[in-house]
């Protein structure tokens, strides 16, 4: 209710800028002052923030990340196009928690008027450059306190998030054994004026979207536009599809439920060639569910429709998912263990209801219980009003930073702590 909503936003301001003092705070014990840790996340996404780089094409990232974690002595290993990854404790025969940031930028020219703000063309438009910022300063913490660790820490610095691409990568490479994952947790910034810095939303159940990227190609035989009957026409093919895409959704999936078909292209023919009808069409876009069993239907018929639909006006089609993900779903009893830490950490859930963008961490909450939480990155203040993710005039608050550090370590530790002889 909006009665709510304003009872939070006045909590919300009154919260500080770091970990609350009658909270817990972890960084006693690791020698590290609020102060100092701020200090080091600040500098650590301000360096990155002038550094955007896109997809797999990380080296400058990768340098300074790598450089950070020689400084501090923690052993890692470069997993080619999918990250870094590395080990803090290692005990052996004990459990192991994964913490994952992603790294990669978007292509944007950046336009939020911040001092620090990108030149090259690309932009961290959505927050990664403050995800491994932070997970920086949770192995900077972590590594002071390996000596009380219950298990390992495995950090993963991750590639291509954008393009869901890196996390299969590096599933591939071995990155949930060696040791063996038990248990992940990422957080993903959320600016805008009504997530403040020491508010996030954690549910369980679906946190965010399933994404399926779909390409069609539709084969159909060109002709000049005054004899369309001498040819099959692939535009008028590609419409037919579109629309029963459409009544697919709207007639097969129970309306409770939330399902997205959404085109994005659409190419065929050349306005220099008006006269004629073109051979091939091709169409692509995006599939979204918070139910992988929904999503996976979808897939099916939506293969099913085009090559129908191709066949009933003599064409041909092809049906590729370039790009595919799950929707993340956070585990009930790892969502309660994160609650718990927060709590304790002074910080407030707004349960803000599941995103529909989506995130491939998702490849891992589907082999391990995994948490997605949604760390507040904006404010009440006026520089913070309007922002989205994704958008060029998008700010980020820096206070957010300590307490998505506090809650990586607080919850890792607690989790390896209550697994130890599980």
């Amino acid at each position: 209710t909006i009665e709510t909503f304003l009872d939070n936003l006045q909590i919300v301001s009154s919260l500080p800028c770091t970990i609350n003092p009658e909270g817990v705070s972890l960084l006693m014990d690791a020698n590290l002052s609020a102060a100092a840790l701020k200090d080091y996340l600040i500098t650590c996404r301000r360096k990155l923030h002038q550094i955007p780089e896109l997809h797999f094409a990380l080296t400058e990232t990768t340098k300074f990340v790598t450089s950070e974690l020689d400084k501090l002595s923690i052993p890692y290993r470069i997993v080619e196009n999918g990250g870094i990854v590395s080990l803090i404790g290692g005990k052996t025969g004990r459990k192991t928690f994964l913490l994952r940031a992603d790294m990669d930028a978007l292509p944007l020219c950046e336009e939020s008027g911040e001092n620090f703000a990108s030149t090259n063309g690309c932009m961290h438009a959505c927050g990664h450059d403050l995800h491994t910022a932070m997970l920086l300063g949770a192995a900077r913490v972590l590594k002071a306190r390996e000596s009380e660790l219950c298990g390992t820490v495995k950090l993963v610095f991750q590639s291509n998030e954008e393009g869901i691409a890196g996390m299969e990568i590096l599933i591939a490479n071995g990155v949930m054994e060696s040791p063996t994952v038990g248990a992940a947790l990422a957080l993903h910034v959320f600016p805008g004026c009504s997530m403040a810095a020491g508010t996030y939303s954690c549910l369980p159940g679906p946190a965010n979207s399933s994404v399926s990227e779909y390409r069609i190609e539709i084969r159909g035989k060109g002709s000049h536009g005054a004899t369309p009957y001498k040819g099959i026409d692939p535009i008028n093919v590609g419409i037919h599809i579109y629309n029963a895409l459409l009544a697919m959704v709207a007639k097969e999936i129970d309306a409770r439920e939330i399902a997205v078909i959404s085109n994005g292209y659409f190419l065929g023919g050349s306005p220099e060639a008006y006269n004629i009808i073109p051979s091939t069409a091709v169409m692509g876009g995006g599939i979204r569910t918070l139910n992988n069993q929904i999503a996976a239907y979808i897939k099916k018929r939506l293969k099913e429709i085009a090559e129908a639909t191709a066949a009933t006006f003599q064409a041909e089609c092809v049906v590729t998912f370039p790009a595919t993900a799950p929707a993340c779903v956070n585990d009930p009893l790892l969502d309660n263990l994160v609650n718990q830490c927060a709590d304790e950490l002074g910080m407030v859930n707004l349960k803000r209801s599941p995103q529909l963008s989506s995130d491939d961490f998702s490849h891992v909450s589907v082999r391990v219980p995994s948490c997605y939480i949604w760390l507040g990155a904006g404010g009440p203040e006026e520089v913070y009003a309007g922002g989205v993710l994704h958008d060029p005039h998008v700010r980020f608050n820096e206070n957010a930073m300590p307490y998505g550090v506090e809650l990586m370590v607080h919850t890792a530790m607690r989790w390896l702590k209550e697994n130890e002889n599980r």
